[in-house]
């Protein structure tokens, strides 16, 4: 996806009104809050949250699954992989979601919030 901006090292993805990157950067605080790994890794599936908010949601996870893997510590039963794959699509323009700000390769992407402008056909 084009990068408009960036904030707190998270881009925000161009078209966007100026109320939609408010609520884009809120959700970027609410996650940069939390550090518990599932609650992370919910985020990172949950349609109703922005493509950047998930993505940095992922971002975290990942990085703390790594972290308590280096340090032998308990993490929950998720890898990378599954990550990832809750993510799959975010942030390129030609998985992005036409209508809603979500992927094509979300399964319940009728929970995410409808784009203000339809994206163009970018194929």
């Amino acid at each position: 996806m084009p990068i408009a901006t960036s904030y707190k090292g998270v881009g925000i993805h161009a078209g966007q009104s100026a109320k939609r990157v408010r609520l884009v950067k809120g959700e970027i605080d609410k996650v940069a809050r939390i550090s518990d790994l599932l609650k992370l890794y919910e985020i990172a599936g949950d349609c109703s949250w922005s493509p950047e908010g998930r993505l940095f949601a992922g971002a975290r996870c990942i990085a703390g699954l790594e972290i308590r893997t280096e340090r032998r510590e308990a993490k929950p039963d998720i890898d990378r992989e599954d990550v990832e794959a809750r993510t799959a699509g975010l942030a390129f323009i030609r998985w992005a979601d036409p209508e809603r700000y979500c992927s094509l390769l979300d399964v319940h992407s009728e929970r995410a919030a409808k784009r203000e402008q339809p994206l163009d056909d970018v194929e």
